[in-house]
């Protein structure tokens, strides 16, 4: 590891309390996440969500962090070992609706540094994009669930830039048994480049027996808790 990149990424960890504290995207989860329970973080980045939640469910439960990002994963590692938060498992895959390969696409900045938060992964790139893509393990919840053995999931929260509807249909069985309650990151123009759209997700959602609502007022998130 580059000295500067593990700088960055202390000082990163380092600010993290500060970033949780203003989030307001965080808070329904925590409320609805108990002590002992079980929290899923598909598309983690750094950790913002997962150490919350982490935080949260304390050392008899459990927080997945799903991240594909080479860079985003040594950070996450770091947050690991820096807040000894052992509850906290870390996979180094992305979620789709199935099992197999997948590619990492990542936009750059003007001077070439990749911008980690803004990730998509395909099943098949067009060609002239392959030399710009991190070939990545791709799992559905549903299998990772089954080979891991979780016994819950209280809270699953989805940030994957306009893939949360293949995420969903990979992580059938498992809404179906749990209903967690959802925070997913839904903007129109990610969801378009996967043919989607705001409306065709929150009609999966409301199939799938869920009331959706923005995450808090002004939020592009949306929190969908099951119908009683």
């Amino acid at each position: 590891m580059k000295v500067y990149d593990f700088v960055a990424d202390l000082s990163w960890a380092l600010g993290l309390a500060e970033r949780r504290h203003h989030d307001p995207d965080l808070r329904p989860l925590l409320q609805a996440l108990p002590r002992g329970g079980t929290a899923v973080d598909v598309g983690a980045n750094r950790g913002l969500y997962s150490v919350g939640m982490a935080r949260q469910v304390g050392a008899r439960g459990r927080v997945l962090a799903i991240e594909p990002c080479v860079e985003n994963l040594r950070t996450l590692h770091l947050q690991q070992k820096l807040r000894r938060l052992y509850n906290l498992e870390i996979y180094a895959c992305a979620l789709g609706d199935c099992n197999g390969l997948g590619y990492l696409q990542q936009p750059t900045t003007v001077s070439g540094r990749r911008r980690t938060a803004l990730g998509t992964v395909t099943a098949a790139p067009r060609q002239a994009q392959l030399e710009r893509c991190q070939k990545v393990v791709l799992r559905t919840l549903d299998n990772l669930a089954d080979e891991i053995r979780l016994e819950r999931l209280d809270v699953l929260k989805i940030d994957v830039e306009g893939a949360e509807l293949a995420v969903l249909a990979g992580a059938r069985r498992c809404l179906e048994r749990w209903h967690p309650v959802l925070l997913i990151e839904a903007e129109e123009q990610h969801l378009a480049r996967r043919g989607h759209s705001l409306m065709s997700l929150r009609k999966e959602l409301c199939d799938l027996g869920y009331q959706v609502r923005p995450a808090h007022v002004g939020s592009p998130n949306l929190l969908a808790v099951p119908c009683t």
